[in-house]
């Protein structure tokens, strides 16, 4: 299941989810704004970057959130996946659900560490959008809108906490 879909799923189950996917939303345009070349442009390096820091803290915030809902969204899915996957593929063994953000966290907290992947993305690459590396090979950076959402694993092989996809 991709975090689109899961996404959706949220929005249909509570209006909260969909406001905080909203907000999101304008808060990451705003500060994408502020990485594109004509903001830099007429506002310099310093002046973009003064400008973007408070949406990077919105972003990250509204992020923690938004990936703390899905990891709940997801466990309340994962009996109800159980059960279909055994009675679909009887012959294909236990499975188990797990929410893999593109940012590692723990403790329910997404926070502290999707505002450090947010802060390393300055200043490498072009300093355009986030780059950790991985961009050159054609994957993105590590952020709320690149997680993998859930998929399906061995129960034997699974962890209880979130992991990085």
């Amino acid at each position: 299941m991709r975090r689109r879909f899961l996404d959706l799923l949220g929005c249909q189950l509570s209006r909260s989810i969909m406001r905080l996917l909203r907000e999101y939303q304008r808060a990451l345009k705003q500060r994408n704004e502020t990485l594109t070349r004509a903001f830099m442009h007429a506002r310099g390096r310093t002046g973009a970057s003064i400008a973007r820091e408070p949406w990077t803290e919105r972003v990250a915030t509204l992020g923690s959130d938004l990936c703390v809902r899905r990891a709940a969204l997801v466990d309340s899915l994962r009996d109800a996946v159980r059960e279909l996957a055994r009675d679909a593929f009887p012959k294909a063994g236990d499975v188990d659900v797990e929410y893999a953000p593109a940012v590692p966290w723990e403790d329910g907290q997404a926070g502290p560490a999707l505002a450090a992947a947010l802060g390393a993305g300055r200043g490498q690459g072009r300093g355009v959008g986030l780059h950790d590396g991985r961009a050159a090979r054609g994957r993105r950076g590590a952020a709320p809108w690149a997680d993998a959402s859930f998929g399906a694993s061995d129960l034997s092989d699974s962890s209880s906490s979130p992991r990085c996809s």
